[in-house]
């Protein structure tokens, strides 16, 4: 799994909508093992399994937002001291030209 490769970061995505998941695995397979969920589920799952250096989540989601879920997340394991979790602003229709990342630093304890 994730915490077993070489030292590429890992990432998980987490988006509803396919192309937009796909879209992002193309975009950043190059510098991330990336790791793809459709949902908070999903993602829960993968988390529960593995370590991921980087989240990067959509903030409406089916059954439950993106921060709650970001929350959810810092809760399994304290991330590395670099620990960056993303989300990306809901949009839908022209909205989407206006994406705006909520950029959210892991605390350092």
């Amino acid at each position: 799994m994730a915490a077993d490769r070489d030292m590429t970061p890992t990432l998980l995505i987490v988006d509803d909508e396919k192309t937009t998941r796909e879209g992002l695995r193309a975009a950043l397979e190059g510098r991330y093992d990336v790791y793809l969920a459709e949902d908070a589920k999903a993602a829960m799952g993968l988390l529960e399994e593995d370590h991921f250096d980087v989240l990067l989540t959509d903030f409406r989601l089916p059954t439950e937002d993106g921060m709650k879920l970001i929350a959810r997340a810092k809760s399994l394991s304290k991330p590395p001291d670099d620990g960056v979790w993303l989300g990306r602003a809901g949009c839908r229709g022209d909205e989407a030209r206006g994406r705006r990342l909520h950029c959210q630093r892991a605390p350092a304890d």
